[in-house]
């Protein structure tokens, strides 16, 4: 899939062409100052706690296809978190389509049985609830932080595989919040570094996280006014790795760690996850400590 915003745009155009439909849910105060056609796409205003909401059933469903995506890693998103945080504080752009646009969709992106896990989960659940509805197959929220222009992301998730759905939704959600910068937390080891070094090399901010619930864990932050610029990691601005960090590497993190401190720029670029060999391996540049601050 072409990561610029105009193969973003292409994408969610074929996507809606096979049935998918996009949509941002929040009170309507947050969707007053929400773009709602993002890159050109059309979003659904869904417009939390108003008397017309009626979408309680899909929102628990996206939940709990979010807690099959992220509980391998003890991280499901209580309702509360993703009502105080995705929907009062931000909102919560989604992808859905009926159940009948799904054989399509697989087939269409080579989804194997394999490959169908939170899928087979999350239409278990609705097949017992007898639910109807649009069926969630991917979202992500950010919030919006102290510094204006930067937000904190979180949940980007995706039930059908190879369709660019995590990362489309998640530049549908950047556009549609006006970020400038956005921040989040991963792990070493977590594929979707893929997806975030999309929008460019990924600065990692903290290279240990230990607090956090998930053990590998880092801060990074993306800025996307190059990406906006159509400057993506396949363009010539990119860059050859100075070394490939050990997603198992303690020792390796903490010297990044220290590294930063020391004032080093550290990101992660692309592929942002190489897998297949002993262990997942991170790509990693490092711009050298300015001479002055070197010497302070």
């Amino acid at each position: 899939m072409d990561s610029s915003p105009q193969g973003v745009r292409a994408r969610c155009a074929e996507l809606s062409r096979l049935g998918v439909e996009f949509s941002v849910a929040a009170t309507p105060d947050n969707l007053a100052a929400f773009e709602l056609t993002p890159l050109g796409v059309p979003l659904t205003a869904l417009a939390f706690l108003t008397a017309d909401w009626r979408h309680d059933v899909m929102l628990r469903l996206w939940n709990q296809m979010d807690a099959y995506a992220f509980g391998p890693r003890e991280m499901p998103m209580p309702n509360w978190v993703l009502v105080d945080h995705a929907l009062m504080s931000s909102g919560l752009i989604m992808a859905a389509c009926d159940e009948a646009a799904l054989p399509g969709l697989l087939e269409r992106f080579g989804v194997t049985e394999a490959e169908r896990g939170i899928l087979d989960l999350l239409l278990a659940d609705i097949h017992a609830l007898g639910y109807d509805g649009p069926v969630p197959i991917a979202g992500y929220c950010a919030a919006p932080t102290a510094e204006r222009s930067r937000w904190m992301g979180w949940s980007m998730c995706s039930a059908i595989p190879h369709a660019g759905l995590g990362f489309a939704v998640k530049a549908l959600g950047l556009e549609t919040y006006r970020a400038g910068v956005v921040t989040g937390v991963t792990q070493y080891d977590n594929v979707s570094l893929r997806s975030h070094v999309k929008f460019g090399p990924a600065r990692i901010e903290s290279a240990i996280v230990d607090l956090h619930t998930a053990p590998g864990s880092l801060v990074y932050s993306s800025d996307l006014a190059a990406w906006r610029r159509g400057e993506t990691p396949g363009s010539a601005e990119a860059r050859e790795p100075d070394l490939l960090l050990s997603a198992r590497d303690r020792d390796g993190h903490l010297e990044l760690q220290r590294r930063i401190e020391a004032g080093a720029r550290v990101e992660i670029v692309a592929p942002g996850l190489i897998t297949g060999g002993a262990e997942p391996l991170v790509p990693i540049c490092v711009s050298p400590v300015p001479a002055e601050s070197a010497h302070a």
